[in-house]
């Protein structure tokens, strides 16, 4: 299992902003570390975990230096150091001498103090109290890109955990010592569908029915005589009933009444009403024995073969091993590029084994912990050997979107600002539409096409400074 998924450091004017995607345990920790030269790293900060979920990390580092800077991440489970990130490399600026840039700075000052003293000259010289300055305006290089529009196909990535369709708890409807099945009662143990998972001793429950058929004919029996005389159209089809009905067997339904007259007459010798108790029984009968609603595999045992189940009592959980899902964490932000039916790419943790499904549901309610949406994914047992509860990378393809360009996530500030480059090379703020926010890119749109946006670092950089663009 990958502890630590797509560590990016993204630097900013006042520090880095190091994000990473993480699969924690309960008594875990993250080391946050930097470096000056990838050798020896520095513990900066450690953060102790105490939940058992996939979530997005991020820590802010302003206590840095101008100059290069490495930073990893360690996933520890108590003393053991279970995965490091590889290194992450930064360059803070102002830290390199950019000859570049002081070149072109030197060139303007000479040219501006040669400019100053031909002044100086044909004015002659200034007084005392009011000496020349002489000053280089505030350029910088920056790197632009033209604004051209294209179609893209959103992809997002998310990290599952496998579930089972229909994991239930099996229990006792009636009360008995439980008996043998065709299936032991192990943890793991597989079984096909309408098999006996168990029974129960059904001997006493037996005995108590045959009684109460046996009360019934007497019953029949007793009225046969009453009935011979007042309606003796109707005696023979009650006798009929009473020589054919066995306390062995399930009882037959009543023959059908005729009219009021002998309906009362029946239910004044409560035939109906024993009749119905007994049929009642019958059917409790048929609770003695648990058959398996699906083919599937015991994960939980409660009560062995030998106890005593009373009515309610959890005896095994069975989980359905045919159909399985995925449940896919999806942040918030990117929920709406989703929908039933989406594609999804389905991966190992080591990339090896691939598979396929498609999005079946998704939640309308908010994880407060992760900030995400579950959204459920029909996965096949093609090209991956699924398990309840393994976790699986993800790829899903999400909605297109149209007429958006694409630019590096540091030339955007202030959740939709970007800076654009006037004809008199001066840099002006404008607001754009953000379509989607990627790791490491945005897509956006609200640009005059051709205009030239700043796709660099903002560091240093404000409304009306003028710049050198570079390529």
């Amino acid at each position: 299992m990958k502890h630590i998924q797509n560590f990016y450091v993204h630097t900013q004017p006042d520090g880095n902003e190091l994000k990473w995607v993480g699969t924690t345990k309960n008594n875990s920790q993250f080391e946050i570390r930097r470096s000056t030269d990838e050798i020896d790293f520095t513990v900066i900060k450690t953060l102790d975990l105490n939940a058992q979920n996939a979530e997005e990390f991020n820590f802010f580092d302003n206590d840095i230096y101008k100059g290069r800077l490495y930073y990893q991440v360690a996933y520890y489970e108590g003393e053991t150091e279970v995965q490091i990130s590889p290194a992450f490399k930064v360059e803070n600026e102002k830290k390199r001498f950019n000859w570049v840039k002081f070149g072109l700075r030197a060139l303007v000052a000479i040219a501006l103090i040669a400019i100053v003293r031909m002044a100086t000259k044909k004015i002659g010289t200034p007084p005392e109290d009011a000496p020349i300055r002489v000053t280089a305006p505030n350029t910088s290089a920056v790197k632009l890109v033209d604004v051209t529009y294209k179609n893209f196909n959103t992809q997002i990535e998310a990290l599952g955990q496998v579930i089972s369709t229909q994991p239930i708890d099996i229990v006792s409807e009636v009360s008995g010592r439980i008996l043998k099945g065709d299936v032991v009662l192990r943890k793991a143990n597989r079984f096909k569908k309408n098999a006996l998972l168990f029974s129960v001793d059904n001997q006493e429950a037996i005995l108590n029915l045959k009684s109460q058929r046996s009360n019934l004919l007497n019953a029949i029996v007793l009225m046969l005589t009453d009935l011979k005389l007042d309606f003796p159209n109707e005696f023979e089809k009650w006798n009929s009933y009473f020589q054919t009905a066995d306390v062995n067997r399930t009882l037959a339904p009543l023959p059908t009444i005729a009219n009021e007259r002998e309906k009362i007459f029946i239910s004044s010798k409560n035939i109906l009403g024993q009749y119905y108790s007994i049929k009642s029984a019958e059917e409790r009968l048929t609770k003695y024995a648990v058959y398996a609603p699906y083919g599937g595999i015991i994960t939980d045992v409660y009560t062995d073969v030998g106890g005593v189940a009373n009515l309610g009592t959890r005896v095994v959980r069975v989980m359905r091993t045919d159909q399985l899902e995925l449940e896919l964490p999806i942040r918030k932000e990117d929920i709406r590029w989703v929908k039933v039916g989406t594609k999804v790419r389905l991966y190992s943790e080591d990339k090896r084994q691939s598979s396929s499904g498609f999005i079946v549901r998704i939640s309308n309610t908010l994880d407060p912990s992760t900030q995400s949406i579950n959204a459920y994914v029909s996965v096949g047992g093609r090209g991956i050997k699924l398990y309840e509860g393994m976790y699986l990378n993800t790829e899903i393809t999400g909605r297109g979107v149209n007429n958006a360009m694409e630019i590096d996530r540091r030339a955007v500030f202030e959740q939709n600002k970007v800076f654009v480059m006037q004809s008199d090379s001066t840099l002006r703020v404008k607001t754009v539409k953000i379509h989607k926010v990627n790791t490491e890119t945005v897509l956006f749109s609200g640009l005059v096409a051709g205009e030239k946006v700043v796709n660099d670092n903002l560091l240093g950089l404000s409304d009306g400074v003028k710049i050198i663009p570079l390529k």
